[in-house]
């Protein structure tokens, strides 16, 4: 039990001033690692218990409007443990959701040390914004799944009719919300880069033909379905995301981007040479 306790001791006065200047050694940096996992899956144990008691009114929330669609009661399921990796399945990605607040600011504390000044003082907002950022991601995608089911459901024509399992429901629905919550992160990365001096909002404006192209392709990669509709309520925003992230860059930093631009360039022999008096 004594060395149960010992690996959760506090650090000393040594080890918490090594890992604030960033000069951990290779075990301090695996111990710092297992903690970090610990407290994690302490996150998402409590966010599991939590969405276990939830299941039924979760359940009923996220199937309402497919169910209307396809005009059936209830969702079909095959097999005789069926139920109970649906049931799973629904209560850890919501304890993932749940935990995902503390999931962030265990890793925010993880890579910190390692960040340089500039980088830390970018960090700090745009770390709690990703969560914010991703569950409105999520509610976008919520708003837009009833009119993604009529779409899907009917593209076929009426000659067909779609009755799929609970297990396909869910996969669609996972990766359907994931997709969007993942898309509303693409300003907060423009954003970091420019503060980071990575890229511009000048260089964002020059590529917006490429960053077009390529956000088209990355919302057809990602989409769960190969509809067209599905992509177009994704890329829109992205796109939307894109121009806005080059505004936000060009009020906040437009300023240090032409006085950079402004300095003349000196070489390394420029400066070694010596201006006689």
């Amino acid at each position: 039990m004594a060395k149960v306790l010992d690996r959760f001791r506090r650090r000393s006065p040594d080890e918490r001033e090594r890992r604030r200047v960033g000069e951990m050694t290779l075990l301090e940096h695996l111990d710092e690692v297992r903690r970090r996992l610990v407290r994690c899956l302490i996150y998402i144990a409590i966010g599991f218990a939590i969405s276990f008691v939830l299941f039924d009114s979760v359940l009923s929330l996220i199937t309402k409007d497919f169910l209307e669609q396809i005009g059936q009661p209830e969702l079909q399921c095959f097999g005789p443990a069926c139920a109970v990796a649906l049931k799973l399945k629904v209560s850890a990605y919501m304890a993932i959701a749940i935990a995902m607040p503390g999931i962030l600011f265990e890793l925010w504390r993880f890579v910190a040390p390692g960040l340089t000044p500039k980088e830390k003082r970018w960090s700090r907002p745009i770390v709690p914004l990703i969560f914010v950022f991703f569950v409105f991601g999520m509610f976008f995608g919520w708003l837009t799944l009833p009119a993604a089911y009529a779409f899907i459901l009917n593209f076929a024509g009426s000659a067909v009719s779609v009755f799929p399992s609970a297990n396909d429901f869910l996969s669609f629905f996972v990766f359907y919300m994931l997709a969007f919550g993942l898309s509303f992160e693409f300003p907060l990365v423009l954003v970091f880069l420019q503060a980071t001096g990575i890229i511009t909002w000048r260089s964002l404006l020059k590529s917006w033909r490429y960053a077009i192209v390529g956000i088209v392709v990355f919302a057809a990669v990602i989409t769960p379905s190969v509809d067209w509709f599905s992509l177009a309520l994704m890329a829109a925003p992205m796109v939307v995301f894109y121009f806005g992230a080059a505004l936000v860059g060009w009020l906040l930093f437009g300023r240090r981007s032409a006085s950079d631009e402004d300095q003349p360039v000196t070489t390394e022999a420029e400066s070694a040479v010596e201006v006689p008096n």
